[in-house]
């Protein structure tokens, strides 16, 4: 919380409860990567309420799940750094939402995660619907198995699920905007190096 402007009380209040909402999360990294020679001369209304000199270099969270990632996903972030008598401090990763660039999001942006480990699968819910993640680990290990039967051992063996509350949440975390009220499922391969 160090690195979060504590002037900004909306978000440093909701980036603690990001940090809480991960602690089920079994993560072998996380980290932010950070390109300085790039950055959005965009600068919308609402961040003249900083009154502070601004910055908002291209960002992406790389994380990765231990035993299932063997490389890490990122997801672009749009971060606004402010200049306060510390330091760079992030003020926000929200304002350039109503611009049509939001912040990539995370199944942890929407509360606490809860996890469910089957023999090939990790599924990241919510508490409220730890039952139906049970029932989704077991459908999940067992598809892993009718995979490899038709394309070989040649692959991880291993899936991740997450599963979102509401079609809101699902548009968030995939960034898709479009109308998902007659989607079921989305699949997301993300290929390391080679492919």
């Amino acid at each position: 919380m160090a690195t979060v402007d504590p002037s900004q009380t909306a978000f440093f209040l909701r980036q603690g409860k990001l940090f809480d909402n991960l602690a089920a999360v079994p993560l072998q990294s996380w980290k932010y990567v950070l390109d300085a020679t790039q950055e959005d001369p965009a600068r919308p209304q609402a961040m003249d309420r900083y009154n502070a000199p601004l910055w908002v270099p291209d960002v992406a969270l790389s994380y990765a799940l231990r035993g299932f990632d063997s490389h890490p996903s990122l997801i672009p972030q749009k971060l606004t750094f402010v200049m306060r008598d510390q330091g760079w401090l992030i003020g926000s990763d929200s304002d350039f939402d109503e611009a049509g660039s939001p912040t990539g999001k995370g199944i942890w942006d929407f509360g606490p995660v809860s996890v469910v480990r089957g023999s090939a699968s990790l599924i990241l819910g919510h508490p409220r619907t730890a039952t139906r993640l049970h029932s989704l680990a077991l459908l999940a290990d067992d598809a892993v198995a009718h995979v490899s039967a038709v394309w070989g051992s040649q692959w991880s063996r291993r899936v991740v699920l997450i599963v979102p509350d509401t079609q809101d949440e699902l548009a968030a975390i995939i960034s898709e905007g479009n109308d998902l009220s007659q989607i079921a499922a989305v699949a997301i391969a993300q290929n390391g190096p080679g492919g």
